[in-house]
């Protein structure tokens, strides 16, 4: 089969498996619709069309921007300001791309069939009311992200393996980890700077044999960083890797990046009056606690643990192992690991685990993590049945515990109930969040 056609196949049959499970999570990113919207109709990116509704919601999620005249203003009422979501608003553009189709698709269907669900925000969704069904739009938004993001991961595997293990590991991609449970589930920043990251992986493993392929890296890397700051990592280290290793095209990779830093700093200082919006800025208040405890929070707690919710992924550190040894896809797969590492030293300042389902916080790196099992099914044939059946008995429990997250509403009301989420519950054996429900 053609490989642009089997990449194709699998965005269809990945969106329809997402657009079918029923948990939406929007949280963070609750205005994202709303802007979306009020950008296509108004050409704004404020909040001020649902001002009233933003006031009486938790203040975190949108902030009041003064007048370049004004020193402050009073943040309840917003008087002589404009209100605007606090997030980053590249989420928002990227979301309104999707708003015209489905609008049309809503249309289609009530002239069609006129349905009328018993589901509230179904009715409002059908009936083109994008704001009140907000939740699932972002949904079925994220869903179709992702799934073009598990295309782009099958063209990266094709590279290496035949279709069935390209297959497998696009499978893996997409269901075994948070791809599924998080970032299908929401239009959270996670999702958009996934797509960008591993769409520029793609570009420099194409620039092998094509070195152009690196200049074009360069725009979904500076739409990574514009959508979630974290990327920066990745940027960084993969910007540093072009300007190495293609010199004759940082030139060209530069000029193609900077106007989009033009437009995201000109944005930010007309509209924001700073150079960066506030959720670049502002770092967030964390409970005291020494390096171990957040690291082991992050990769082995039983309800925030990366290797809780995806010991599959255990699997990508041998073929980090593997990469180094063979010198496979060198000299890209050493960057690519240090991305895994900043990242994980990155994440592991964060000690408090937030309303989400399991190990959010490694949403965007989940490709990477993926990819360095390529070198794993490479050498498949050799592995002891032992080794085979352990990783398929990982892959079956990761496989099952994101279905949880991505199926079950139970699971995340665990976050709120009996109590709030705090560092001693993601500890809890005795109650791990993607088994609430079960017993």
């Amino acid at each position: 089969m053609n490989r642009w056609k089997a990449a194709a196949a699998h965005v269809a049959l990945i969106a329809t498996a997402y657009c079918a499970c029923p948990v939406a999570t929007s949280g963070d990113s609750r205005w994202t619709v709303p802007v979306a919207l009020n950008l296509l109709e108004h050409g704004s990116t404020s909040l001020e069309p649902y001002a009233a509704i933003a006031f009486a919601e938790p203040a975190y999620r949108w902030e009041c921007i003064p007048q370049q005249h004004q020193q402050s203003i009073a943040r309840a009422a917003c008087q002589g300001g404009r209100i605007y979501a606090s997030y980053p608003v590249a989420v928002a553009v990227i979301s309104a791309l999707f708003i015209p189709p489905l609008k049309a698709l809503t249309s289609v269907v009530r002239w069609l069939i006129h349905p009328q669900p018993i589901s509230p925000v179904l009715r409002a969704f059908f009936a083109g009311d994008f704001v009140a069904s907000y939740g699932l739009v972002e949904m079925l938004i994220a869903s179709a992200l992702m799934a073009l993001a598990a295309g782009v991961h099958l063209l990266i595997a094709l590279e290496f393996l035949p279709l069935p293990l390209a297959s497998l590991l696009t499978f893996i991609f997409a269901f075994a980890t948070p791809v599924w449970s998080t970032a299908s589930r929401s239009m959270g920043n996670h999702t958009p700077a996934l797509l960008m990251l591993i769409t520029a992986v793609w570009l420099l493993v194409l620039a092998r044999r094509c070195e152009k392929f690196a200049t074009y890296a360069a725009i979904p890397l500076a739409l990574a960083f514009m959508m979630r700051p974290t990327t920066a990592i990745a940027v960084a280290l993969l910007s540093i890797y072009v300007g190495l290793h293609y010199r004759r095209r940082l030139a060209s990779y530069v000029a193609v990046a900077a106007p989009f830093a033009i437009l995201f700093f000109g944005y930010n200082l007309c509209v924001r009056h700073h150079l960066f919006q506030r959720y670049f800025t502002d770092p967030g208040a964390w409970p005291p606690a020494s390096f171990p405890e957040r690291f082991g929070l992050q990769l082995v707690s039983p309800s925030r643990g990366l290797f809780i919710f995806s010991p599959v992924l255990l699997f990508s550190f041998y073929g980090i192992w593997l990469a180094w040894r063979r010198r496979w896809l060198h000299p890209l797969a050493p960057w690519l690991a240090a991305i895994i590492g900043g990242q994980i030293l990155l994440v592991s300042k964060y000690y408090w685990p937030g309303y989400s389902y399991g190990p959010r916080y490694f949403t965007e790196i989940i490709p990477l993590l993926t990819i360095f099992l390529i070198p794993v099914f490479q050498g498949w044939s050799a592995f002891p049945r032992a080794w085979k059946a352990l990783f398929f008995l990982t892959l079956a429990w990761s496989v099952f515990v994101h279905a949880r997250g991505a199926t079950s509403f139970v699971v995340h009301r665990w976050n709120g109930t009996p109590t709030e989420v705090d560092t001693v519950r993601v500890w809890d054996w005795h109650d791990p969040q993607f088994l609430r429900g079960l017993y």
